[in-house]
């Protein structure tokens, strides 16, 4: 049986469209945003998910913890052969025993001397500018392989003590300002995945601030909520 957690998710739509609309022949994306309450490493439909990293790429506790479990040590091998790497840029490995075919280490938060000589927001290891270029840098890696779909975690909210909802403000600014700048790009779906109830409904709660509208959708009469300028939200 699935558990409550893992059934809890909202999709957000491009304005306009209804789930599942076709692409227009100009290329331009159908871009999915899903926030789901589960489990990063049980996403078997994601082609790559993103490792709350550190710069050294050493996968400690947390969901990096979660993914050396399920994924196994050749992704801790593989992470730290190819780090370390600055705070906000990205590396990426093979997905072990995981469901996808990538990990992509995003490093937002790190312990060397190099990475304290990097603002951060005073009392937590990380900063809404390393979060964002942490996001940013993992969608552009996901289009260098062509992936279709990325799911995150939320990024330096762990150990690293950044506010969830700033996070979730960051992150989801991140990947709007990617839609812009990358209409044609191949990532279809980004699902936000949280572990636990207060970062999943602080996501909604980041969506919910902007201002909507409440209209039917003729076709099917269901109820859409449109959120300005650009985004439809689904319940699912």
């Amino acid at each position: 049986m699935r558990s409550r957690a893992a059934e809890r998710s909202h999709t957000v739509h491009p304005a306009g469209k209804t789930p599942g609309w076709d692409k227009a022949e100009s290329g331009v994306r159908d871009l999915r945003i899903e926030i789901v309450q589960g489990d990063i490493t049980k996403q078997a439909d994601i082609d790559a998910i993103v490792n709350a990293a550190n710069t050294e790429l050493i996968l400690g506790s947390g969901v990096a913890g979660a993914i050396l479990r399920r994924g196994g040590s050749e992704i801790d091998r593989e992470g730290q052969a190819k780090g370390p790497i600055k705070l906000g840029e990205t590396a990426i490995t093979g997905a072990g025993r995981l469901p996808n075919k990538y990990v992509i280490h995003a490093a937002a938060m790190g312990h060397r001397p190099e990475d304290a000589r990097v603002r951060k927001r005073p009392g937590s290891l990380s900063s809404a500018a390393i979060i964002a270029d942490a996001t940013r840098n993992s969608l552009r890696r996901a289009e260098e392989l062509q992936l279709k779909s990325v799911a995150f975690p939320a990024l330096a909210t762990g150990v690293a003590a950044f506010p969830g909802d700033d996070c979730a403000e960051t992150m989801l600014g991140a990947v709007r300002e990617y839609e812009r700048e990358t209409p044609r790009s191949s990532i279809q779906l980004v699902r936000f995945v949280l572990f636990g109830a207060a970062d999943y409904k602080t996501f909604l709660s980041v969506l919910n601030r902007s201002e909507l509208t409440i209209g039917t959708d003729r076709a099917t009469g269901q109820s859409r909520i449109r959120f300005a300028p650009l985004l439809l939200l689904s319940y699912k």
